[in-house]
């Protein structure tokens, strides 16, 4: 089941590191789709993504042990 959206933004540094993190949450992913754009524009070495806020309601997770 999907309750959400995520916007996340990665920077990629000239030494090949990465760094980054979560910068917003949407509810619907049209809004998180508007802003990554909206962002992507901005500057070079910054990619951003929506990912689902998911969780998975079938109990077919195995337990980790």
């Amino acid at each position: 089941m999907v309750y959400g959206w995520i916007l996340i933004m990665i920077t990629l540094y000239p030494d090949g590191s990465l760094d980054g993190g979560a910068i917003d949450y949407f509810d619907k992913y049209e809004s998180c789709f508007e802003k990554m754009v909206e962002l992507s524009v901005l500057g070079q070495g910054k990619g951003y993504t929506c990912i689902d806020d998911y969780v998975d309601m079938s109990g077919d997770m195995e337990e980790s042990q």
